[in-house]
């Protein structure tokens, strides 16, 4: 599970509430709070 502001690497990952898929296209790039609900967790989809 990953936070909102933590930089995670390239892929993809899910807001654990409402499921909103998130695209990071590059290492430095930190993890926002969800657009639609502004929850704060992710799952990396596989």
């Amino acid at each position: 599970m990953y936070a909102a502001g933590e930089k995670p690497g390239e892929g993809s990952y899910v807001c654990t509430m409402c499921h909103l898929e998130i695209i990071i296209e590059n290492d430095g790039e930190e993890l926002p709070r969800c657009p639609d609900c502004r929850a704060t967790f992710y799952n990396e989809t596989v």
